[in-house]
């Protein structure tokens, strides 16, 4: 039994770890775009096919989503490739 939790605890934390980085993803395109005002919990929930109270759930604000984005691009883009053109 015990085998058969952690292959379950194991496949739920691989699908949360796949629907937050779904939604850094369309955060990170959308802030490509339009900057820190061009994306709304709501837009970032419709391009990654959940509910909004998905995206809180991970990032309670728009404010942690979008440091969560710049934390991972890192030192390796440019300082400027988040912001508008």
């Amino acid at each position: 039994m015990s085998d058969v939790k952690t292959a379950i605890d194991s496949h739920w934390r691989d699908t949360i770890s796949d629907v937050k980085t779904a939604i850094m993803d369309a955060a990170e395109r959308r802030m490509q775009l339009g900057g820190f005002g061009g994306f709304s919990f709501r837009e970032i929930a419709a391009d990654v096919g959940i509910k909004s109270s998905s995206v809180h759930y991970h990032f309670p604000t728009k404010e942690d989503l979008a440091a969560a984005v710049i934390r991972r691009c890192g030192p390796k883009r440019p300082r400027n490739s988040l912001t508008r053109n």
